[in-house]
């Protein structure tokens, strides 16, 4: 309208302080909420509001007395008051040439009084104001109410300075970041039936390492920048963008339908999947977007960790998308505890201990060897079997530190297995991050002599998945253990790939064919085929086979029938502590020969 408000000279920066602050379409703010109640109660006035002047609107950050959110600029009474240094002060808007025909006089709310005072940032320019409405004309405020608007307004601009400080905006996008998340959210959750979080993880740290080594700092922030302004024009209009991490968005999705907000994320991933270009330099991205509802969540959960994670599994396992699971949650906080206590077993007594499962010439009865395997009493957790804590430790450097420990136990039960004349070989499992190690022949060398164990007692077992991550590096290290004159056995033998070309180029002694081939024995007629076939390649290339899994006496005579020169498995028996194995070994001396087809079944221990 005519009488609107001019420019401020300095509105382009003003609208740049203002945006910086992200208060603009935000949520509810409790500390506002109680300066603006405190300010009508205070003036006894019926209306006080705190009002940010954007390009073409006033918004409401905080309102008392009227049901409101913004009204246009041309309208507003603040616009004229950001012009000015102090207070303006209309005693009745019927009265005043600049706002007798406002709609906002003449009609709903019915401004009769207004004083407001601008709320100025630390570079002198004014964002908006904290003013008094009256639907009543009213004498001008006086000095010492004056006073106590102003010292309101101060209060005011610590709040707001706050929220423009690095703790509340991220330094690279400027974009409100995760604890600026954390209490909008919050304020939202308290009001809205449905409020979804999602989280976008664009790539993976590991990517993000390689990024920075390759291409440095700058070209980063500028990717990064890039693949924000891509993000923000695929979300509808007014919602905010929350950066939470160095390759992280956030968003929240408020009071929107189910149909609505899975439309969004389907937008969301085909959007940031693909090549972004920066640079000249394309950028191949697969995004994981992880989404919680926050209204149907245990309010006790700390549901940025668990939306995080979730976002990381979808990326990890490539699925695109992937809602919040508690029971997949707990398992990865298990996961996380159990990798959290393992350098404490490694170093206490009792918690780690090593039990030894015997492998039977089929033939005879006779122990030729017993596999070491490792377990772990949890002080809290109770039992953790090696499948579950394995995996986990593989995927650290920790691995390594368990391998050396169960070398160091395993060499230093052998010695005393050895000096009361038994004449087994012992069998250790080792993973790909062992064979990885350059020196890890070179240590394996010195623990033997440590504990005086010839090499030719030791067996090393390697599965053929652990061959695959990098060959030629496990294959030197095979080599050199080899060479010290330690067998090397291939575990789980059938379940890899490229078999054939590892049993050519592969130092080997023993072929272990995995149990998922010998369980089905001897009713499954393919089973038996494909166990007839690594049989007679293994021994005719001169190695020795073991059948994994001999569960039953049916399952022993069909692997006697097939050839396997070795049996491992529970009808024979369990694993064992090493006093149990003696004992068990004691009883298995009574029968020194097994006739073909007969059962090892009495060595079974109970």
């Amino acid at each position: 309208m005519s009488n609107g408000a001019a420019l401020p000279h300095n509105e382009i920066e003003r609208l740049v302080a203002l945006r910086s602050t992200n208060l603009l379409d935000s949520p509810a703010d409790p500390a506002f909420d109680h300066i603006a109640e405190i300010a009508s109660e205070l003036f006894d006035v019926p209306i006080a509001v705190i009002s940010l002047v954007d390009k073409n609107r006033q918004w409401f950050k905080s309102i008392h007395g009227l049901d409101a959110q913004e009204t246009p600029r041309e309208y507003s009474f603040c616009a004229h008051a950001i012009l000015k240094e102090d207070v303006l002060q209309v005693k009745d808007a019927l009265l005043d040439p600049r706002f007798k025909d406002n709609p906002l006089v003449t009609g709903e709310p019915g401004i009769r009084f207004y004083a407001g005072v601008p709320l100025v940032t630390h570079e002198g320019l004014a964002l908006g104001t904290l003013c008094l409405v009256d639907t009543h004309p009213r004498a001008e405020l006086d000095s010492s109410q004056l006073r106590l608007l102003t010292k309101l307004r101060d209060m005011l601009m610590e709040r707001i300075e706050a929220l423009r400080s690095l703790s509340y905006v991220d330094p690279i996008t400027r974009l409100p970041n995760r604890s600026r998340l954390l209490e909008d959210a919050e304020a939202m959750r308290r009001e809205a039936n449905e409020l979804v979080a999602v989280s976008v993880d664009v790539f993976d740290p590991g990517y993000l390492n390689d990024l920075l080594n390759a291409l440095g700092q700058d070209h980063y922030e500028g990717l990064i920048r890039t693949i924000q302004a891509r993000l923000q024009t695929l979300l509808p209009d007014g919602t905010r963008l929350y950066c939470i991490g160095a390759t992280r968005f956030a968003f929240l999705v408020q009071n929107q339908s189910p149909a609505t907000c899975k439309g969004l994320l389907k937008k969301v991933e085909l959007g940031l999947t693909g090549l972004i270009e920066y640079n000249g330099i394309p950028i191949e991205t697969r995004p994981g977007l992880g989404i919680i509802n926050l209204n149907s969540e245990d309010e006790t959960l700390d549901w940025l960790r668990a939306l995080i994670c979730t976002a990381d599994v979808a990326r990890e396992m490539r699925t695109g998308s992937r809602y919040y699971d508690s029971v997949h949650d707990r398992a990865q906080q298990r996961a996380f505890a159990l990798l959290s206590s393992l350098p404490v077993a490694l170093h206490s007594e009792g918690q780690l201990s090593l039990f030894f499962q015997p492998r039977v010439d089929l033939k005879t009865g006779i122990c030729r060897c017993v596999e070491s395997l490792l377990r772990w009493a949890h002080p809290k957790l109770g039992a953790i079997g090696p499948t579950e804590f394995i995996p986990l430790a593989e995927k650290t450097a920790l691995i390594r530190s368990i391998s050396y420990w169960v070398i160091d136990a395993v060499l230093e039960q052998y010695a005393r297995w050895k000096a009361a004349g038994h004449t087994f070989s012992v069998s250790i499992n080792i993973s790909s991050h062992d064979l990885d190690d350059p020196h890890f022949a070179e240590r394996v060398a010195e623990k033997l002599a440590l504990h005086r164990v010839p090499p030719s007692c030791v067996e090393f077992e390697v599965t053929e998945n652990s061959l695959m991550c990098n060959f030629d590096n496990a294959r030197a290290q095979l080599d050199a253990l080899r060479h010290l004159g330690a067998s090397i056995a291939i575990d789980d033998f059938g379940t890899g790939y490229n078999n054939l070309i590892y049993l050519r180029q592969i130092p080997t002694d023993v072929i272990k064919i995995d149990q998922s081939f010998i369980r089905g024995l001897p009713g499954d007629d393919k089973d038996a085929l494909i166990v007839r076939s690594m049989v007679d390649l293994a021994h005719a290339l001169g190695y020795q086979v073991t059948a994994e899994g001999v569960e039953t006496s049916n399952v022993l005579e069909a692997v006697l029938e097939l050839g396997c020169d070795e049996g491992q498995g529970y009808h024979i028996a369990l694993p064992m502590a090493a006093n149990e194995l003696e004992t068990w070994l004691e009883h298995a001396d009574r029968h020194p020969r097994l006739g073909y087809g007969n059962s090892p079944s009495s060595f079974v221990t109970n």
